[in-house]
């Protein structure tokens, strides 16, 4: 009798687990955790783009209509703009990373902070590191992709 109760009761949890994985899904529970690698490795696009001189990939980073606020320069808007303004960089840009420190938000919409660095051929020739603190904002587009609908840093205060 014993054994049929405890068979019964874990009968009963099973189920109820099953249902609550289904409507989990079904309400689109979000795990941040699970999007951090996809966010990273969008975030190593602007360096591979440096590298390769490729200013494709960093223009498919940003939604039509962002915003790019860099520091101690003009802000711009929408994806041409900022475009130009990656382009014209490009000649003395040689790499950047992107160190992720937070992501927070909903799955439509994340904001990332964290630091970076930036090499920069200076006019001598040689390459200076750069450090600097960065927000970005990640809007989840109609095809399911995260772009950048706000990007902006500030020089990292020396120590």
């Amino acid at each position: 009798m014993k054994k049929a109760q405890y068979l019964s009761i874990m009968i009963l949890l099973i189920i109820f687990s099953c249902q609550q994985k289904e409507n989990q899904k079904q309400k689109g529970i979000f795990n941040i955790e699970a999007i951090k690698p996809i966010i990273q490795k969008n975030g190593e696009v602007w360096g591979k783009a440096l590298r390769n001189k490729d200013i494709s990939l960093i223009s498919n980073l940003y939604d039509p209509k962002a915003h790019y606020l860099p520091n101690k320069d003009v802000a711009l808007h929408g994806r041409e703009a900022i475009t130009e303004y990656w382009k014209a960089s490009m000649d003395f840009l040689t790499d950047l990373q992107l160190s992720m420190e937070s992501l927070e938000g909903t799955k439509e919409l994340l904001y990332e902070t964290g630091k970076g660095i930036v090499m920069v051929l200076n006019e001598n020739g040689v390459i200076d590191t750069l450090s600097f603190k960065y927000v970005n904002v990640w809007k989840l587009n109609s095809s399911g992709k995260y772009k950048v609908v706000i990007d902006t840093f500030n020089d990292s205060i020396k120590q």
